[in-house]
């Protein structure tokens, strides 16, 4: 169980209300961080402020984890995701004042509820999940672990719609703090299930809130995703990202806000870019 004592993980969650299959799948993302080792959990629910909506907020739940956590490291996790022993073994590898760790989920379809007096419940869930599962591309972020007071001022974002987890990735990486791609070694399990939006993926990512998110971060030109982090966790080391198409052709765009003296030569690809984004919002339906 989460060592409450002298914690060197804050893991700090917004669930939703436990009913039906969704309150399932949180019990069982919740009941699997409670079994990690040297980590306390803490669940926001009606204190939080909510926007116009009645959406809880992104910068007061970030607020408040940092005033409330006992851990030297804070982790953001999405409230449908399923961690392991691996999640703990790979922040102990970074050894850094100041990093921003994220990672690709692995989605799969699990219905039922663990039994965690099982000791081999873990081995048990990866021996089924893993010829099945499948690997999230690089937007969808579902944790962000950071030691404290990275961020600075978070705009007030609406949770559960788009832009402020991307913003985050944006926020770090221009600030010079270290963003590290964990996939490789943290088994971030996705459960699957539908969207309570009743738009559904289209409201998420296209109603009013989503927009006004937009709005706040400052537009398509401040969404990072994992792809864009400029290290990666592997075999237990931090190595410098791999230079690959993509980095090269988003150098620009990437790096826009962190070299202000040189915007006039990054402006050309930073605006092909953002065109790019822009074309994909529009098709996307």
């Amino acid at each position: 169980m989460g060592n409450m004592n002298n914690p060197l993980i804050t893991i700090f969650s917004m669930p939703k209300p436990f009913e039906g299959k969704i309150g399932l799948i949180q019990e069982n993302a919740i009941g699997s961080w409670r079994q990690l080792k040297e980590t306390e959990v803490i669940l926001f629910g009606s204190e939080i402020k909510t926007n116009k909506c009645g959406t809880p907020l992104i910068n007061d739940i970030f607020e408040r984890a940092e005033k409330t956590a006992s851990g030297k490291i804070l982790a953001y996790v999405n409230a449908d995701i399923i961690l392991m022993d691996d999640f703990v073994e790979a922040v102990k590898k970074v050894n850094l004042e100041r990093f921003l760790m994220v990672g690709r989920r692995h989605d799969f379809d699990f219905e039922r509820k663990i039994d965690f007096k099982n000791s081999k419940w873990q081995d048990n869930l990866l021996k089924e999940a893993m010829p099945k599962w499948k690997i999230h591309g690089s937007t969808g972020i579902d944790y962000f672990i950071f030691p404290k007071g990275i961020f600075g001022s978070i705009p007030s974002f609406a949770i559960g719609r788009t832009f402020w987890d991307s913003w985050l990735v944006y926020k770090a990486y221009i600030s010079g703090v270290p963003v590290i791609d964990a996939t490789s070694e943290i088994k971030a399990i996705h459960q699957n299930h539908s969207y309570s939006n009743p738009l559904g993926m289209k409201g998420i990512w296209k109603g009013d809130e989503a927009k006004e998110n937009e709005k706040l971060a400052g537009g398509p030109g401040h969404a990072f995703a994992i792809r864009d982090a400029n290290f990666f966790l592997e075999k237990g080391e931090i190595r410098k990202a791999r230079i690959n198409f993509y980095k090269i052709i988003t150098f620009p765009f990437r790096n826009y806000d962190k070299f202000y003296n040189f915007k006039i030569i990054l402006f050309p690809g930073w605006l092909m870019m953002i065109a790019w984004r822009q074309m994909r919002k529009i098709l996307w339906k």
